[in-house]
């Protein structure tokens, strides 16, 4: 699970924690029963949060990527692509991945409009990544971020591909991780990274 969640789970049990503690001193229990009942509430806070990530299926959303088309010789490390994705408002990122590469890297995010897209993604560095195929697929959710983060899918990296100003092909660009999470994703594409 991403590190957000963690966080946001210990921040929930904690406050849980500390009602459970206001509960039982504004009930006048003695100090074992309100550890218990601190202890039961923090329980359950965690059990609701698990059951959520267990059984939350996520709003229905449809993400394609139309250009690049599959198999393009891309030149440089950069490369613009487009699609659409419904509802038209949904939180869109790419995940790439080159052919000697052991994890996803997941770029910074885009809001759709009007459910056409357009980003600009970076296929490795200005030393890797050159004469090598790329898988590159678009991951979108139409949930609030704090569902993301509470049910572990939130992989979106900090800052905004729409403000996020790059030059060059940097190293680490985007959150790495080693298997795509469970949000809409679309049909894979392969480009190619030729010598620019």
């Amino acid at each position: 699970m991403p590190l957000a969640t963690w966080l946001t789970w210990g921040l929930v049990a904690s406050v849980a924690t500390g009602i459970g503690l206001l509960l039982g001193s504004r009930m006048r229990l003695r100090r074992v029963p309100t550890l218990l009942l601190a202890l039961l509430v923090a329980a359950a806070s965690a059990a609701s949060l698990v059951i959520l990530k267990i059984t939350y299926r996520g709003t229905p959303v449809s993400v394609t990527i139309d250009a690049p088309g599959a198999n393009s010789h891309i030149d440089g490390c950069r490369v613009k692509l487009r699609g659409r994705v419904s509802p038209g408002d949904t939180r869109l990122a790419l995940a790439v991945r080159s052919e000697r590469d052991d994890g996803w890297w997941i770029q910074p995010y885009v809001v759709a409009d009007s459910g056409n897209w357009m980003v600009e993604a970076l296929l490795g560095t200005d030393t890797e990544g050159i004469d090598q195929n790329f898988i590159i697929v678009a991951l979108a959710s139409a949930d609030p971020l704090i569902i993301d983060v509470l049910t572990g899918r939130h992989v979106w990296p900090r800052r905004d591909a729409s403000n996020a100003q790059v030059l060059g092909c940097p190293p680490n660009y985007g959150s790495k991780v080693s298997a795509l999470p469970p949000v809409a994703k679309s049909r894979p594409t392969a480009v190619r990274r030729v010598r620019r």
